[in-house]
C-alpha cells in the first residue's frame, strides 16, 4: 500500500537468501492516551505498529527463539510498517478499522476505570457476545520460495547442487483482547446521565491496577490490543490546534469523494488527500456512507505530508534509475518491485542476464521518439504498485524508455543507441577516414514514408569496423554516398527493411562497393522515372556477389560463368541441384575455379548458392539448432525455455509451481 515499501521477503533477498527462516508478526498498540478538549469532549489517541519474532520448530510446533536479531528481515519489515502505519491505515480499510478498534478499546478502558456516569444505552448498544465455538487461534501464513539454477561451462548442472532453493515463511493469527476490556462490571456510581460527564477523579491522576489479562509469552497472535501497560486514569488537556480544511458534512461518507474531485479544497490540501487516497493503493472508497476522513489536526496532517514526500522521492529515484544506461531488464534492483526480478534465477558467474552493455545516450533523438513508440511493441512492460508503467522499446539499434503514470500520457524519458554518436560525412569524389580495405559485412535495403512526397528507398552498408554507409538517389537526382550520417539510426527505426544480406564470407571490401556505386551513378545519370526506387534496387543487387543472387538477377556474363560450372538454369542455380556444388573445391580444376571465383565463390565458401544454402539451413529443425548453441548464444526466451525443460525433467513440474 506504500510506494517503495519492501516486504520481509524482499529484505531476505537483500541478505542473499543464505538461510531459511520462519517468523511471526502482530499488530501492537505502542501508545494510548485520552485527550480532553475545551468543549469537554473525550478523544482517544493511539499510536500503533507491528512487532516481529523469529520462530523455530519445537516440540509443540513453532516456538519463539530466545532472541531475534535486530537485522532479521521480518524485524526490518515490522519497522517499515510501523513507520508508514498511519498512511497505511488511511489507505487500507482493514488497518483503518483495526486502529479505530484500538481507539474504542482505549476509550472504553478509560470510561470504565474512571467510573463515568453514562446513560444506560451506552451499555446496550451491542448484543450479548456469544463465545466462539472453537477456541483455536486461526493461523495465517505466507510462504515464499526462491531458487537459483547453476550454469557451468554453458551447461545446466544436473547434480544435487544444480539448484539452490530457500523457503521463507511468515506465520501469525488473531488474538484480539477487546473482550477483556470490560472484565469489571460497571460500578454503582455510573448513573443514568444522558450525556457523559467528567468527574474530578477522571481528571486527577492516580495509580492504575492492571485489569486486563496478559497473554502468555510465545502465543502466536496477529493482533494484540492489550492496554495494560498504559495509564488511562487521567485525561490530558488538549491544546487548540490549527486544522486542515476538510471538516463538516461535505466531507463525510460518499460526499467526501465528490468534494475531493471538485474545487472545495485548497490546492495543497486537495493534493494531499488525492495522494493519500490513491485509487490503486487505497480501498477506502468501498466504505461508502461509513467513510470517515483523516484527522485534520496539524501534527497528523504534517506527518501524512512527510510520508507522501518519501513516496515522491522513491518515484523520482525510480525514474532516474530506469532512464539510466545501467538499468537491466532482468535485474531491476531494490528500487523496483521484487516481482520485476524472476524468482528462478540462473547463476553463470558472468554479467547478469539483461544487463545493458554498450548503450550510448542519444538525447538528440528524444524529441521525435514519441513517433516511434506509437507503432513499436515494447520488449519490457512492467507496472509498479501505484500503477506507473515503465516500458522499453527496441527498434534496430535504438532503445526508447518511457514512463506512464496512472491516467496520464506516456512520456519518453531516455533514448539510447548501441552505437556511439559519430560525425557524419558525405563524399562523392573523395574518400573519408573509413579504410578502403574494410570489409562490408552486411547490406540492407530500406523504404521510408516521408511527408508530402512518395516513399523513399535507400541502401545501408555495414563494415566490420562498425561504420555505416548510406547510398541513395535524392529528390534532385543526386546520387549520395554518406558515411556515418547523423540520425541514421533513428531514420532506420522508422523505415522498413525490404531485404538484407550477410556478406561476412563474401570478402567484399569498401573500395569494391564504392566502385560499384560510382558505376551506378554514372549509368543512371539523367534517368528520372522511378529513380530513387530503381537506384536502391540496383545498388543492393550490385553489391551482392553473384552467388548470393537468384539466377534471374544474374547478368549475361554471370549466367555464362554459371553455365561453365554446369548450373546454367534457374533450377540448377536457385535450388542448388547442379552436381558441381557437391564436388570438393580442389577437384574443380583451374578453369572452373576461376569461373567460380568470379561469381563470388571461394574455397572457404564453396557450395550451393546463397538462396539454396539458406534453404538448407532452414530445413534443420529449430529445436536441433537451439541445442547446438551454448548458453551465452541463446536468446532470453531460449534460455527460459531450456531452463524450464531442464527443471521439469530434473525436479518435476510440481515443484516449479510451488516456487512462484
Amino acid at each position: 500500500p506504500v510506494v517503495g515499501m519492501k516486504s520481509s521477503f524482499d529484505f531476505s533477498e537483500e541478505e542473499g537468501l543464505k538461510q531459511e527462516w520462519s517468523a511471526r508478526e502482530w499488530f501492537v498498540v505502542n501508545k494510548a492516551d485520552v485527550h480532553l478538549t475545551d468543549e469537554n469532549v473525550v478523544v482517544p489517541v493511539v499510536k500503533m505498529g507491528v512487532e516481529a519474532r523469529e520462530t523455530r520448530d519445537g516440540a509443540n510446533g513453532l516456538e519463539d527463539v530466545p532472541l531475534t536479531r535486530p537485522d532479521h528481515p521480518l524485524v526490518k519489515y515490522a519497522e517499515s510498517f510501523t513507520h508508514y502505519f498511519d498512511l497505511i491505515a488511511e489507505r487500507k480499510s482493514v488497518v483503518y478499522h483495526l486502529r479505530e478498534l484500538a481507539k474504542a478499546s482505549t476509550l472504553a478502558k478509560f470510561l470504565v476505570e474512571n467510573e463515568a456516569r453514562l446513560d444506560s444505552r451506552w451499555t446496550s448498544l451491542a448484543g450479548t457476545q456469544i463465545p466462539p465455538s472453537s477456541r483455536e487461534i486461526p493461523q495465517l501464513w505466507n510462504e515464499h520460495r526462491a531458487a537459483q539454477i547453476q550454469v557451468r561451462g554453458g551447461q545446466i548442472v544436473s547434480s544435487e547442487d544444480g539448484i539452490q532453493s530457500r523457503m521463507l515463511g511468515v506465520y501469525g493469527g488473531v488474538d484480539v483482547s477487546v473482550a477483556r476490556v470490560g472484565v469489571r462490571g460497571p460500578p454503582a456510581k455510573v448513573t443514568a446521565a444522558r450525556v457523559p460527564t467528567l468527574t474530578a477523579r477522571m481528571i486527577s491522576a492516580r495509580g492504575a491496577v492492571p485489569e486486563f489479562a496478559v497473554g502468555a509469552p510465545g502465543v502466536p497472535k496477529g493482533v494484540d490490543l492489550s492496554l495494560d501497560k498504559f495509564d488511562l486514569t487521567a485525561a490530558e488537556q488538549a491544546t487548540e490546534e490549527t486544522t486542515a480544511a476538510w471538516s463538516g458534512k461535505d466531507f463525510m461518507g460518499s460526499s467526501f469523494w465528490q468534494s475531493l474531485s471538485g474545487s472545495a479544497l485548497p490546492e495543497e490540501h486537495g493534493s494531499l488527500l488525492k495522494g493519500v487516497f490513491h485509487p490503486v493503493l487505497s480501498d477506502r472508497r468501498t466504505e461508502g456512507e461509513l467513510f470517515v476522513p483523516p484527522n485534520n489536526s496539524l501534527p497528523y496532517v504534517s506527518q501524512l505530508q512527510q510520508l507522501l514526500k518519501e513516496e515522491a522521492t522513491i518515484r523520482r529515484e525510480r525514474k532516474e534509475r530506469f532512464f539510466s544506461a545501467d538499468f537491466a531488464m532482468n535485474n531491476a534492483g531494490p528500487l523496483f518491485p521484487s516481482s520485476w526480478t524472476p524468482s528462478l534465477d540462473v547463476a553463470t558467474g558472468e554479467r547478469p542476464a539483461g544487463a545493458p552493455e554498450g548503450l550510448h545516450p542519444r538525447p538528440d533523438y528524444k524529441a521525435d521518439a514519441s513517433k516511434l513508440i506509437k507503432t513499436a511493441t515494447p520488449v519490457f512492460d512492467k507496472t509498479t504498485e501505484e500503477g506507473t508503467r515503465f516500458r522499453i522499446y527496441r527498434v534496430g539499434n535504438i532503445e526508447v524508455r518511457s514512463a506512464q503514470e496512472l491516467e496520464c500520457e506516456e512520456e519518453v524519458g531516455a533514448v539510447f543507441s548501441s552505437r556511439a554518436a559519430t560525425t557524419g560525412n558525405s563524399t562523392e569524389d573523395c574518400w573519408s577516414t573509413i579504410a578502403k580495405v574494410d570489409h562490408v559485412v552486411k547490406v540492407s535495403e530500406y523504404v521510408e514514408s516521408t511527408p508530402n512526397e512518395a516513399r523513399r528507398f535507400y541502401v545501408v552498408l555495414e563494415t566490420d569496423q562498425g561504420d555505416l554507409i548510406v547510398t541513395e538517389k535524392s529528390k534532385d537526382q543526386t546520387v549520395v554516398w554518406a558515411e556515418n550520417p547523423l540520425g541514421l539510426e533513428y531514420r532506420n527505426s522508422l523505415a522498413k527493411v525490404i531485404r538484407s544480406a550477410d556478406l561476412q564470407e563474401a570478402g567484399f571490401k569498401v573500395r569494391d562497393a564504392k566502385r560499384i556505386q560510382q558505376r551506378l551513378a554514372e549509368s543512371c545519370r539523367g534517368s528520372v522515372r522511378g529513380a530513387c526506387k530503381q537506384y536502391a534496387h540496383d545498388a543492393f543487387l550490385s553489391l551482392l556477389p553473384a552467388r548470393l543472387r537468384a539466377f534471374g538477377a544474374l547478368s549475361e556474363r554471370e549466367r555464362d560463368l554459371a553455365a561453365e560450372l554446369g548450373a546454367g538454369s534457374a533450377a540448377a542455380w536457385d535450388e542448388g541441384k547442379a552436381e558441381v556444388f557437391n564436388a570438393p573445391w580442389e577437384t574443380l580444376g583451374s578453369i572452373r575455379q576461376e569461373a567460380a571465383a568470379e561469381l563470388g565463390f571461394g574455397e572457404d565458401c564453396w557450395g550451393a548458392p546463397g538462396r539454396a544454402a539458406a534453404q538448407a539451413k532452414e530445413s534443420k529443425p529449430a529445436e536441433a539448432k537451439q541445442e547446438d548453441k551454448t548458453w551465452e548464444q541463446l536468446t532470453q526466451e531460449e534460455q527460459e525455455a531450456r531452463m524450464e525443460k531442464w527443471f521439469n525433467e530434473t525436479y518435476g513440474a510440481a515443484m516449479r509451481g510451488g516456487m512462484n
